[in-house]
């Protein structure tokens, strides 16, 4: 692993972009997907970079804070992923292991930031008294230039300060240790896209998940593009003409009138 200072400073502004990102959750740029291949663009192997990031997507799909509580980073995740698989010569699914422990790490800081928050309320309360507008903006921009400028310091010090360090840890790490982490990355992307469907999984949605097992599985694609064209034109499906046989019936009971349906 060997990163020049420009690379170091680059992936610094990468990760306060993204951090800031993941605060006000804005474009979505804080997506593993988004994060890593970013990453891998400026470590000059993108293609790696999009393969970690597509992985650590998938993996933390079903991630989704709610409330308080604070899951793994999914910034970090994407971004030492990246850092592992094209700087660190280390197979994508094992570079999604590897940077677990960097966004459990990051998840901590995270929850200390949110208890940081409560320091913040009293003069926030205040300028909302005062319908100072201008010092409610500047408050949250502050706000979230600190979160931004603690993801950059982090990227900064995980992977150009830290580089030697990281280098030494991966030449000691055992054959297979590495080879169960590859297994382990490997199988992360299925646990997360199971999480999800916990969530999301309906009973009518079965026959889609089962073409698209099908069509990821068994059939040969030179890319998953094919695969995706198939999902979209189900989805698209499904929003069109899902519930037509529902609200036929509604006006079939109703007396069909004009407005069945809105």
């Amino acid at each position: 692993m060997s990163l020049t200072l420009v690379q170091g400073l680059l992936l610094a502004v990468w990760g306060f972009i993204t951090g800031s990102d993941r605060q006000t959750e804005a474009f979505f740029f804080f997506r593993p997907i988004i994060v890593a291949t970013g990453a891998g663009i400026i470590l000059g192997d993108p293609a790696n970079g999009a393969i970690v990031g597509g992985l650590t997507e998938l993996a933390f799909a079903g991630l989704t804070q709610v409330g308080g509580a604070v899951p793994p980073d999914p910034v970090i995740a994407g971004l030492m992923g990246a850092l592992f698989a094209c700087a660190g010569n280390v197979e994508p699914a094992a570079a999604v292991g590897l940077a677990l422990p960097f966004c459990i790490l990051m998840q901590y800081i995270v929850v200390i930031i949110n208890t940081s928050y409560a320091f913040w309320m009293k003069p926030f309360d205040k300028m909302v008294d005062k319908c100072d507008i201008n010092g409610l903006i500047r408050l949250q921009i502050v706000g979230v230039a600190i979160v931004g400028a603690i993801y950059g310091v982090f990227t900064f010090l995980a992977s150009f300060v830290m580089q030697n360090a990281i280098s030494a840890f991966i030449e000691i790490i055992p054959t297979w240790i590495m080879n169960g982490l590859n297994v382990a990355g490997g199988v992360m992307p299925a646990l997360g896209f199971a999480m999800l469907l916990t969530v999301m999984f309906k009973v009518r949605y079965l026959p889609f998940l089962a073409v698209g097992f099908l069509a990821a599985t068994y059939l040969e694609f030179a890319n998953l593009l094919p695969v995706a064209l198939i999902g979209m034109s189900m989805a698209l499906y499904n929003y069109f003409f899902g519930n037509r046989s529902k609200v036929d019936y509604v006006a079939q009971v109703d007396g069909g009138e004009d407005n069945v349906g809105i």
